[in-house]
């Protein structure tokens, strides 16, 4: 893939958008069909059941790239950002979040793994069921 460092930040900030605007069609277009995402609180999922269920579980969400790291031997980057996020319930919880993603040769992910401390979003998230 040609200036894969570029494509990486132009991709994550569509990805981030659409994480903002729960636009489920948007976050899905930018995944292989097959892709699975890794989820501290949803466990690991295809893509697709992961995004609706988020999208459902979620009131609002504001999110700010802080930065982007790539590896383009692995075809891979790591993008560090805040998340405020605010649950069907009406709970806020606020961290800090690296998203580690996978690419394929054509440049859509493959795999999505996300990591953050837990600790106040576990509560508010198994509040809601």
């Amino acid at each position: 893939m040609e200036n894969f460092h570029q494509h990486a930040e132009e991709f994550s900030q569509r990805y981030l958008d659409g994480l903002a605007q729960a636009d489920l069609e948007g976050i899905l277009g930018l995944f292989m069909p097959a892709a699975q995402v890794q989820s501290p609180l949803y466990g690991k999922v295809a893509a697709n059941v992961f995004y609706r269920d988020l999208f459902s579980d979620t009131q609002s969400s504001v999110v700010q790239l802080k930065d982007v790291l790539t590896n383009e031997e692995n075809l891979s980057a790591c993008l560090f950002f805040s998340y405020s996020w605010t649950l069907a319930s009406g709970s806020k919880v606020e961290f800090e979040v690296v998203d580690y993603l996978k690419f394929n040769r054509n440049g859509l992910i493959e795999f999505l793994q996300i990591i953050y401390d837990t600790r106040h979003s576990r509560q508010a998230y198994e509040g809601l069921n």
